[in-house]
């Protein structure tokens, strides 16, 4: 299952901070005995990192991924070159095999997944600046994000990334507050 969920339908006025909404995940993850596991690309371990600086992420976070070419994507988490070939590395169905892809390897309950254009120039396979698309894998199924974020400086564009990432997987486990940004 996967629930596309489009830039269009975010409320990014109500975005908070990526700790906070990280230290929340965590929180939520702590109370459900759940495990989070990450596969990051145009973020370059920053979800990990951010994660991990949350009190008890010890018990919570259980490691990630770094994967940003498309050989790491394919050698590390299984994604099909196939797949990279026909839709780029910047794509719904690349995030959520991502996604997939980390929980098979690593025994996790919660996946989430980033790729995209953060840098300061289109990728090889032309993807704007500020095209980035996020993942949430559970047990229950999966959800991408696509979001066109447009030219913004790297640093912020990462920070963006990350957090929208988080809210989209608080949104996944049911935390309500997660709906305010998805206009739910």
């Amino acid at each position: 299952m996967s629930d596309n969920t489009s830039i269009d339908r975010l409320n990014l006025a109500q975005l908070e901070r990526a700790q906070v909404l990280a230290e929340r995940l965590v929180s939520i993850c702590l109370a459900r005995q759940e495990r989070i596991v990450t596969a990051e690309s145009c973020t370059a371990g920053l979800l990990g990192q951010t994660l991990s600086c949350c009190f008890g992420a010890a018990r919570a976070f259980e490691g990630g991924f770094l994967t940003y070419t498309k050989q790491a994507k394919s050698k590390m988490l299984g994604v099909s070159a196939d797949l990279l070939r026909t839709h780029t590395a910047v794509h719904r169905r690349v995030a959520q095999a991502m996604a997939e892809g980390a929980l098979e390897r690593v025994p996790g309950t919660i996946s989430l997944a980033v790729t995209g254009v953060t840098g300061d120039a289109a990728d090889e396979d032309r993807n704007p600046i500020g095209r980035v698309i996020m993942a949430c894998s559970t047990k229950l199924g999966s959800r991408t994000l696509h979001c066109e974020f447009g030219r913004l400086p790297p640093p912020t564009l990462d920070q963006l990334a990350v957090s929208v990432t988080l809210a989209l997987a608080l949104q996944q486990l049911g935390d309500e507050s997660a709906g305010r940004l998805f206009g739910d």
